[in-house]
């Protein structure tokens, strides 16, 4: 039986999202060929694979990330799929939930693609994020929820499967953007490391609550110092330390009272000064100036030889 206490007192009070990825489809897994993990091969790397996540297990591990870790942030259920394949199921277990935990809150991260027939059962829903990959005016959104955060995203991608060599200076606080789950029960650091390099364990044959200890100490050893300074293939896996993109060291803000707080406990325990507080928007419009450069960059060095 599992411990009911944490090995340390790092808790899940500063974590904004808890993320079970309720399905290994996309909509558009097709249409992003190459440039989505979701379509790459061998996108779990060395995981196991063997036992999908059950409605019970789900059930269980929200029960223990609320009741007994702190936790007070949204559930979603996207990573690289699109949650509302199984939009039936997530409306029972998020009835689930909520019957159990009546504080517990969700999150939708969607492509658009699938929408129900009566919108307002999306009401269920604190936040909607829809990346908006066809342009389309999605103004009636917000109207029809009008207790609901609605944002409409840019659907630009980013390079994130291809990786890069850039060596990263900052240190890290994605991790408290969110915990992801991914469909197989495989803990994951970030959405960058989508293969697991950086081992957590998997919550079948390890427990939610060795799971989350892993992740929150990877959290906190992120947030001490700038990634540069720590050690490879001993502190952090190589892809931490050149990590695939160098827009995500913030929290995100995306329930910004726990961004604030995450930010305060950072700076007053680990005081090396958090220079910007960036938005998701800020953070989508630098990576598009970093795309554009590298994009003339290139056609320049290809005129030049």
């Amino acid at each position: 039986m599992e411990s009911p206490l944490f090995e340390n007192s790092l808790n899940l009070s500063y974590t904004q999202f808890l993320i079970f990825e309720i399905t290994n489809q996309c909509t558009l897994a097709k249409a992003h060929a190459k440039i989505c993990p979701i379509g790459l091969p061998g996108r779990y790397g060395k995981l196991d694979t063997s036992r999908p996540l059950t409605d019970d297990l789900i059930l269980e591990c929200a029960r223990i990330a609320y009741l007994e870790l702190g936790f007070r942030g949204l559930v979603g259920w996207h990573y690289y799929c699109e949650p509302m394949i199984e939009w039936e199921r997530i409306k029972k277990l998020a009835g689930r939930i909520k019957k159990e935990i009546p504080k517990a809150e969700f999150i939708l991260w969607t492509n658009g693609t699938i929408m129900p027939e009566n919108i307002s059962e999306l009401s269920l829903f604190s936040q909607i994020y829809l990346t908006n990959y066809f342009k389309k005016n999605w103004k009636f959104l917000k109207q029809e929820l009008p207790n609901t955060q609605v944002k409409i995203l840019s659907g630009e991608m980013d390079e994130r499967s291809l990786g890069r060599k850039k060596f990263s200076r900052n240190r890290c606080l994605r991790p408290f953007n969110e915990m992801i789950v991914d469909y197989y029960g495989n803990g994951h650091i970030c959405c960058i490391d989508f293969r697991g390099q950086h081992k957590l364990g998997n919550i079948w044959t390890d427990g939610f609550r060795k799971v989350a200890n892993n992740f929150l100490e990877t959290q906190e050893l992120l947030s001490q110092q700038p990634i540069g300074s720590l050690s490879p293939n001993k502190d952090l896996p190589e892809i931490c330390l050149y990590c695939a993109t160098g827009r995500m060291y913030n929290t995100g803000r995306l329930v910004e009272p726990i961004a604030d707080d995450a930010e305060n406990y950072v700076e007053s325990k680990y005081p090396l000064g958090i220079k910007r507080k960036m938005t998701l928007g800020t953070g989508y419009f630098i990576g598009k100036v970093e795309l554009f450069i590298k994009k003339r960059i290139s056609s320049l060095c290809r005129f030049f030889s």
